[in-house]
């Protein structure tokens, strides 16, 4: 996801498929220049499952221009399901 200028970025929230039992195990990294990257969010043994309201993750304030989302795990199949993904500026 490209922001167009670069942010102060704390908090995103992933909204994947839900059905009611299924979970996703994802990792989050922003950039400046899309080149170098840190990984803010590590859920790789998240086993919450995914709700119309979407994962929230909160974190340091961090600047970003680009946000990566790499989703690790679906535990239903092998696909990946992102519905939408929401980047929030730190106030």
């Amino acid at each position: 996801m490209d922001l167009q200028a670069v942010h102060n970025v704390d908090r995103v929230n992933l909204v994947t498929y839900w059905d009611g039992g299924r979970y996703y195990q994802y990792k989050v990294d922003l950039s400046t220049n899309g080149k170098d990257w840190t990984t803010v969010v590590d859920q790789s043994t998240n086993t919450t499952p995914a709700t119309e309201k979407g994962y929230v993750d909160e974190f340091k304030p961090q600047p970003a221009r680009y946000i990566r989302v790499t989703v690790l795990k679906n535990s239903a199949n092998e696909g990946v399901h992102i519905v939408e993904l929401r980047a929030y500026e730190a106030k």
